[in-house]
């Protein structure tokens, strides 16, 4: 299967270029071929715009993915440019999250002292997500909340998490762990009950996480082709990089 976003099908049904949109929007051509194409999601501050342009109530869904027929079920076997598509919407994005210093809210909500997932699947906060967690024969998870961030920076980042992301936990010069998104919430109160602020509401569910001891160096060496300093704020490497980090990481797709 592959994907489009709901944005790019109502481009193609009103057929609208890019260039056309991005004209009507006041945006850059490019930019507007990133959100179009899923590779980033519209950013809050440009909703009101896209419902203004578009004459829709939820432009909060067009960042949104629908599965497609395979491109044996349309008849497309050896189109060099469909092939290549689906190959990109099958990637999974490899995504670094410092934690902090003080590994106490790490414990708490990603893995406790013992290295065990402390949020039990049937947790209150979980309910919207229960069945998802029961098909996939989860019983216990981890979860990290990130905060909205200065002109929804951190929250935009946030929108574009998806299912089967791999993010990779950053301390003092090290990743420390790693595991597998399978869902999202948004709660101030889950926050507040887990790490004592409403501010980190944008919570992602994760399962298998696994301790690791990965020298920060070495890694954005490999990945960057020199050493970083250190890891600030969430980062959602890109297509190239996340591969380079799944060989490392010796990661394999279902």
């Amino acid at each position: 299967m592959y994907y489009l976003t709901f944005l790019r099908i109502l481009m193609m049904l009103e057929s609208l270029s890019n260039k056309e949109l991005a004209l009507k929007l006041g945006v850059s051509e490019a930019n507007l071929k990133e959100w179009a194409d899923g590779e980033r999601n519209i950013p809050y501050q440009w909703f009101n715009k896209f419902k203004e342009v578009l004459d829709i109530d939820n432009p909060q869904l067009l960042s949104n993915k629908m599965e497609l027929p395979s491109v044996e079920e349309m008849g497309l076997i050896g189109d060099a440019t469909i092939v290549n598509v689906q190959q990109l919407k099958n990637n999974r994005q490899i995504i670094w999250q410092p934690v902090g210093t003080d590994m106490r809210n790490f414990h708490r909500s990603i893995l406790d002292e013992q290295g065990m997932p402390p949020i039990h699947f049937d947790d209150r906060f979980l309910t919207d997500l229960n069945q998802h967690l029961i098909d996939l024969d989860v019983k216990k998870v981890s979860v990290w909340g990130v905060k909205d961030g200065k002109n929804y920076v951190t929250f935009n980042k946030f929108q574009r998490i998806e299912n089967g992301d791999i993010v990779m936990f950053y301390s003092t010069q090290k990743f420390v762990a790693y595991g597998e998104v399978i869902g999202k919430i948004e709660s101030k109160e889950w926050s507040k009950e887990l790490w004592w602020s409403e501010d980190f509401e944008n919570i992602y569910v994760l399962r298998d996480v696994k301790t690791t001891n990965l020298d920060f160096l070495e890694v954005t060496k490999i990945v960057y082709g020199e050493s970083g300093k250190s890891l600030q704020s969430l980062r959602i490497l890109d297509d190239e990089k996340s591969e380079s980090m799944y060989d490392f990481l010796n990661l394999q797709d279902n």
